[in-house]
């Protein structure tokens, strides 16, 4: 029986200087990745040469598709998702890392549990990349429901493998918690999505607060208030958990607010102090 195919879905934006670590994260792995696909959102630096370049020397089939305007990452990632015809879809940002083992146990345990259409796992926050020690032999796997989503995003990108058989996209317009808004829908369509509890993934950005897109407070606000309009829009919201999410996402923004303005600013006082 021969194993599983998995495409690699890479958006890439000015990322000359980190883009061959990830694709370097990818050509580890000790499960073989049939390709990868490396969309370039209209870079104005050498990303494009970094990724050709490393393409001449990789043991792994690269696609590069070149953009001529920049889209956002929800729009090139549709573009690479709808290149594939690999059986599973796996997402990886151009600043992030993989555990070698990453596909290894991820692929095994969506083959092991073949009704969810949907997994994730646990992330690290490091600017190193070095991962803890991983031991799957006690590895657990839990279910996520839409209430689980409706709290918070469990699911960082770069942590995500979708079949093939999702239809859903991003939606090409939406720059803010575009990838929450998509996993709810998946969620919502296909059912509960399968969570790993194991760190197999290294992010250079936190959740909130970091460089990028994830940085902008007020629009990550927006764009989590739309993506529960557009839940509910369709019908897959009511309007008690309309309301409920709608207000809880408030609170968060409060809570994120004061922890990057004045505690985080209070700590960094209190250890310039010392």
């Amino acid at each position: 029986m021969s194993q599983p195919s998995v495409s690699v879905v890479i958006p890439a934006y000015n990322a000359q200087s980190t883009i061959a670590r990830a694709l370097q994260s990818v050509a580890d792995q000790t499960f073989h990745v049939t390709e990868v696909v490396v969309i370039d959102d209209a870079s104005t630096d050498n990303t494009i040469e970094t990724v050709a370049e490393y393409s001449k020397k990789s043991t792994i089939a690269i696609q590069l598709l070149r953009s001529d305007r920049n889209a956002g990452p929800g729009s090139a990632r549709n573009r690479g998702w709808d290149s594939s015809n690999c059986d599973y879809i796996a997402f990886l940002d151009a600043d992030d890392v993989w555990h070698p083992r990453k596909i290894e146990i991820q692929v095994r345990e969506m083959e092991r549990n073949s009704s969810f259409s949907m997994s994730c796992h646990k992330r690290i926050v490091s600017v190193s990349h070095s991962f803890p020690r991983i031991d799957d032999s006690i590895a657990l796997t839990r279910e996520l429901s839409l209430n689980d989503f409706i709290v918070k995003n469990r699911c960082s990108t770069p942590t995500v493998m979708v079949r093939r058989t999702v239809n859903e996209r991003y939606k090409n317009e939406k720059r803010h918690a575009e990838d929450y808004l998509l996993w709810m829908e998946i969620i919502a369509k296909h059912g509960n999505a399968l969570f790993i509890q194991l760190p197999l993934t290294s992010c250079t950005n936190p959740i909130y607060g970091g460089a990028g897109l994830s940085g902008s407070f007020t629009a990550m606000q927006k764009g989590e208030l739309d993506a529960f309009r557009t839940l509910r829009q369709r019908g897959q919201l009511s309007l008690g958990k309309f309301l409920m999410a709608n207000m809880w996402s408030s609170l968060k923004f409060v809570i994120r607010i004061a922890d990057h303005y004045v505690f985080r600013g209070l700590r960094q006082t209190v250890s310039e102090s010392k």
